[in-house]
């Protein structure tokens, strides 16, 4: 795939979920049950095997906060570089910025996290109780200097917030909407899940713009089976689906500026 020379990207995750769902005696609720060897011994023989490929520097994240799918550790090549596997109690992620991102690079890094952690854990891979996958990639766009957000979703994007004139003809409302957010979610056949667009208006890096999040997730019945194979399987298709979103999202001059 070729890559975006001047892509919006501020970064990529894919993440893995499980756990043994069991539901509390008198509680309506549903909890998340993992074994000692998980808790006591997971975190060392993943630090071991991510060593052994190179990923020397590691860093203890949420120390005492006993909560299911917490990043607790990460683990880098060096301080501050990327990709970075992350795990915790029924987690593992794998992030990467933009910086040194391209998408064989990333996807060679998933299955390489993948490896780590069918060595490292205590039911290996196949065996992991799959509660969901999912894959996000946000981007930042940044408005022109005297440029209003409404003109910017107008001009930039394939969708628009429209408010009704007789609504904003009120004497008692000023004409200027605060907050242009959009958020939809769409059922996929492939990957087999659910896709969810948000953009969202924000202060990036002290400059005023927007953060849209494409994010594709199976869960539940609809996740994959646990095999590196369907994962990288699954990981495929979902950004196949995330490349259509954003071609056709965007409008495709806009889109030219970052190549």
């Amino acid at each position: 795939m070729t890559t975006l020379a001047n892509a919006p990207l501020i970064e990529v995750i894919t993440e893995l979920r499980w756990g043994k769902i069991f539901h509390p005696e008198g509680e309506g609720s549903i909890a998340f049950q993992f074994s000692e060897d998980e808790r006591n011994f997971f975190p060392g023989q993943f630090k071991s095997e991510a060593k052994q490929r190179g990923f020397n520097f590691h860093e203890a994240v949420n120390p005492n906060i006993p909560l299911p799918h917490l990043v607790k550790h990460r683990f880098r090549r060096e301080a501050n570089t990327w990709p970075c596997f992350q795990i915790g109690d029924g987690i593992f992620t794998v992030n990467q910025t933009n910086d040194g991102y391209a998408w064989n690079t990333y996807k060679d890094a998933f299955s390489e996290g993948l490896a780590v952690l069918d060595k490292s854990h205590p039911d290996t891979l196949e065996k992991l109780p799959l509660i969901g996958i999912e894959l996000r990639y946000r981007d930042a766009f940044f408005l022109n200097e005297g440029e209003s957000s409404a003109n910017f979703l107008h001009n930039k994007f394939n969708f628009a917030f429209v408010i009704p004139q007789k609504f904003l003809a009120s004497d008692s409302l000023e004409k200027e909407i605060l907050n242009n957010n959009f958020s939809f979610a769409i059922n996929s056949t492939a990957p087999v899940g659910i896709v969810v667009v948000d953009v969202k208006e924000a202060i990036i890096n002290g400059k005023p713009g927007f953060i849209m999040d494409i994010l594709i997730r199976s869960a539940d019945e609809k996740a994959p089976k646990s095999s590196s194979e369907d994962l990288v399987g699954w990981l495929e298709k979902a950004h196949l689906m995330q490349k259509h979103a954003f071609k056709t999202l965007v409008k495709s001059d806009f889109a030219e500026t970052f190549k």
